[in-house]
């Protein structure tokens, strides 16, 4: 040590920056799980992606920003399935009172004149636009025109101020085309709590909120009310 330090005394500046690479080095052979990896490969979908980027920031960038931008990635990417949810149009399951998405095995019963839409994401200012839009585009669509439209709300566990106007003027819009409005399912109490609380609830009625999708069918739907009205 002694000679070391005599002979090699310029060397030993580079030891604390040599040591934490050392450690570097150990800790990203730990967290660079092939097997973890191949597992996300073959079941996690798109995630791989998300993954790959993630790793590739951090190889190619310095530490610090690569880690920054990594952690950046990954938040605008949960954002973004918040931002643009997935909504289904509900059917009911053939000799059953449950509706749920169709699929290319069951394609399920429709309602005349029903439209049943399920968001599955807390309802706020990021994607309340793109779910009122959304539900517009399938009433358009639609043949006979939609009379009833159920809002399905049990994936809705959140809703914030915005969200809620947003809806509440889209709810306007239809019910002055003459399209009754509905939710069912809001079940998730925090939802409930500010469903109250923004006068979502209000705007459509406490008597057009239901426990599930088929009651507010059997009480609402067109063939109930064209049967009140003869």
């Amino acid at each position: 040590m002694i000679a070391l330090a005599i002979l090699a005394a310029g060397l030993m500046a580079y030891v604390p920056r040599a040591a934490l690479s050392g450690i570097l080095v150990y800790i990203a052979l730990k967290i660079f799980r092939v097997g973890e990896m191949i597992r996300i490969y073959r079941r996690g979908g798109r995630e791989i992606l998300l993954v790959a980027a993630s790793g590739g920031l951090v190889v190619v960038l310095p530490i610090e920003s690569g880690m920054l931008l990594a952690i950046v990635l990954s938040f605008v990417h949960s954002l973004y399935i918040v931002a643009r949810p997935y909504c289904a149009e509900l059917a009911r399951v053939p000799g059953s009172t449950v509706w749920w998405p169709p699929s290319a095995h069951e394609q399920g019963e429709h309602e005349a004149g029903v439209l049943v839409f399920a968001p599955a994401a807390p309802l706020n200012f990021t994607n309340a636009e793109g779910i009122t839009d959304k539900i517009k585009s399938v009433i358009a669509a639609r043949l006979p025109p939609v009379k009833l439209l159920v809002i399905e709300a049990s994936g809705i566990t959140d809703i914030d101020y915005t969200g809620s106007q947003l809806l509440q003027r889209e709810i306007a819009d239809l019910e002055a085309k003459g399209i009754t409005v509905a939710v069912a399912r809001l079940s998730h109490e925090q939802a409930e709590r500010e469903a109250g609380r923004s006068g979502l609830i209000e705007s459509i009625g406490k008597d057009h909120v239901f426990m599930s999708v088929e009651e507010a069918v059997r009480k609402l739907g067109p063939a109930v009310r064209s049967h009140a009205e003869g």
